[in-house]
């Protein structure tokens, strides 16, 4: 008998991969205002902590009364870390709906859930590709 008494062990059980966070990097994305192309920055945790935070901030907006110019503020604190070009000026300069879908694109950046607007929907896609009567 040897120094160690090993017993047969249990087959190792390699574990299944449950999510490639590789895949889930999105993609860059950038807008378009005032026929100028603007690129917004890769989120990483940090980022995505600094934006949250200026998020919070323009909620707490809505339990006091503010100024336009603190709105603008804040809207730029929550835009500026993701997309370092925007200014106040633009943010002026921007309709209501074209700040909502500025505010959307980011959030879906943030979240992982980039789109590309105008691209088809998968579901679209699969419809075209469908032959008919086979």
């Amino acid at each position: 008998m040897g120094l160690f008494n090993l017993k047969p062990g249990r087959s190792v059980r390699v574990p299944e991969i449950v999510a490639d966070l590789d895949e889930l990097i999105p993609a860059p994305i950038a807008f378009k205002f005032e026929g100028k192309t603007y690129e917004c920055a890769p989120v990483d945790a940090g980022l995505f902590l600094k934006v949250s935070q200026a998020l919070s901030k323009i909620q707490d907006m809505k339990e006091r009364e503010v100024t336009p110019d603190e709105i603008v503020e804040g809207y730029l604190s929550f835009l500026k870390p993701v997309c370092p070009e925007i200014t106040r000026e633009m943010i002026k300069k921007m309709s209501v709906s074209q700040l909502t879908a500025l505010i959307n694109l980011i959030l879906k950046h943030l979240t992982g859930e980039s789109f590309n607007v105008g691209a088809e929907e998968p579901s679209q896609k699969k419809k075209k590709s469908v032959k008919k009567g086979v």
